[in-house]
């Protein structure tokens, strides 16, 4: 809100709560314009998906590249000045970014690297036991500003919490 845009990633294992956390975390900023989309483990991925989610749900400009199948040059420009020029922040949220496509790795790198021109809050929500020293997500999040980039890792709750959890009682873990 303070006028710069910034980059969470939520890294940890599958069920471990990270769309929990990213729907608590959007559910609490009601007033903030959200646009979310997620990668999906397709054998043939679907070029930009998030986007396409982005597009269907929310009002936003940039759809009718989508539908025109526009050079992706011009949709990624139409995308982040839609983001420059948003009146409030936004937060943009791509789910499970280690099953992305290279055209959505191409423009979370795009615009992440672009963010801090922007309002936005780019949540990037991946699983971090899946993403290999050599996989592309990891590379792509090395190219990050590191000033704009903050880390939120999740761990597995320990065996008392997950029994507090389940019985309803309360734990310091």
């Amino acid at each position: 809100a303070g006028g710069e845009g910034r980059i969470v990633l939520v890294a940890g294992e599958a069920g471990i709560g990270k769309t929990s956390v990213l729907r608590a975390f959007a559910a609490a900023h009601r007033r903030t314009p959200l646009w979310w989309g997620a990668c999906d483990a397709l054998q043939t991925p679907h070029p930009l998906a998030p986007l396409h989610d982005i597009a269907r749900d929310a009002d936003v400009r940039f759809g009718a590249l989508l539908k025109a199948d526009s050079p992706r040059a011009l949709l990624f420009d139409a995308v982040l000045d839609e983001l420059r020029r948003a009146a409030v922040p936004v937060l943009v949220v791509i789910e499970d970014a280690h099953w992305a496509d290279d055209a959505t790795l191409d423009l979370i790198r795009f615009v992440g690297r672009r963010i801090e021109r922007t309002k936005a809050l780019l949540a990037l929500s991946f699983r971090d036991d899946e993403v290999h020293a050599s996989h592309p997500l990891r590379r792509v999040i090395g190219e990050l500003p590191s000033a704009a980039v903050m880390r939120l890792p999740l761990r597995r709750l320990s065996p008392e919490a997950v029994t507090a959890s389940a019985t309803g009682r309360r734990s310091a873990s």
